[in-house]
């Protein structure tokens, strides 16, 4: 079953009372009761007309205060949560860059640091302690990683005629979900890898993976065993896919894939440390 998508309700439109206001600005009370004295030939007293002059003026500045509530409404409106979620995700997409292009920077500094950290090891006598910080930096996605695997996307709709057709956090948690059990050693979302601590969710209307925003197309990449593709459509990934084309119109595609390189997460961080024993290691 597809995950379960849910429409946000909008407000709904205040009249506006100003445009009715200049259609008909006559009170109609008021005009009913001349067209009486008219008819009868009655006069006005002059408290009378002093009455309904004060009668306009309050007439007048009650509909005046109803234009600028009916008018603060709207502006209400404007500012609703869907209207706040939009400007969220633009600011999220404009700071996607600067946020890209420090992660290139520490991905360099992180080869760097690591290959320091290797020749200081051997140097050392720490040949078996070299190849089991590789592997464990492998395991948690610390090191990039290279090999065949699948590649697997999936966009939104050209045309969406519902906010429910669009691609999901959950569509992609299923599809990597999915990955994971199929026996998949490393998967990215559009270039990020996914470490044992990465998050896949929405913020806003962006999609944020590890907390980053994406765009659409979402292309996930993984490396694995030379059937990891027959392996992931056992599971049921190729009819998640066929369900979201057929319920929600997204466009999807999956293929087996050859030379894919994932890179390292950058967002690692060492949260327990203690001294090795080179000579016991």
């Amino acid at each position: 079953m597809p995950p379960q998508r849910r429409q946000t309700p909008r407000a709904p439109r205040v009249p506006n009372v100003i445009e009715q206001l200049l259609r008909d600005p006559t009170d109609h009370g008021y005009r009913h009761e001349a067209e009486r004295r008219a008819r009868t030939g009655e006069q006005e007293s002059a408290g009378q007309r002093a009455a309904m002059g004060v009668l306009a003026v309050a007439v007048a500045a009650l509909m005046g205060w109803t234009g600028v509530t009916g008018y603060l409404a709207q502006q209400a409106e404007a500012s609703s949560p869907d209207s706040a979620r939009a400007r969220l995700a633009r600011e999220l997409h404009v700071r996607q860059q600067v946020l890209d292009d420090e992660a290139a920077l520490l991905a360099k500094e992180q080869d760097a640091l690591s290959s320091r950290a290797r020749r200081a090891l051997e140097a050392g006598g720490g040949d078996g302690l070299a190849d089991r910080l590789e592997a464990n930096l492998a395991a948690a996605a610390g090191s990039p990683l290279e090999g065949d695997g699948v590649r697997i996307t999936l966009d939104d709709p050209t045309d969406p005629e519902t906010p429910q057709e669009r691609v999901t956090s959950g569509d992609l948690q299923q599809v990597t979900n999915r990955l994971w059990r199929s026996g998949a050693e490393g998967i990215a979302v559009n270039g990020i890898r996914l470490s044992p601590t990465a998050s896949i969710r929405y913020a806003g209307e962006a999609l944020v993976v590890d907390f980053r925003a994406l765009r659409p197309p979402y292309v996930v990449e993984a490396v694995g065993p030379d059937d990891l593709h027959q392996r992931f459509e056992e599971t049921g990934g190729g009819e998640h896919l066929e369900e979201l084309t057929r319920q929600y119109r997204v466009r999807t595609s999956a293929s087996g894939a050859s030379d894919l390189v994932l890179p390292a997460d950058t967002t690692l961080t060492v949260h327990h440390a203690r001294p090795v024993d080179l000579e016991n290691s």
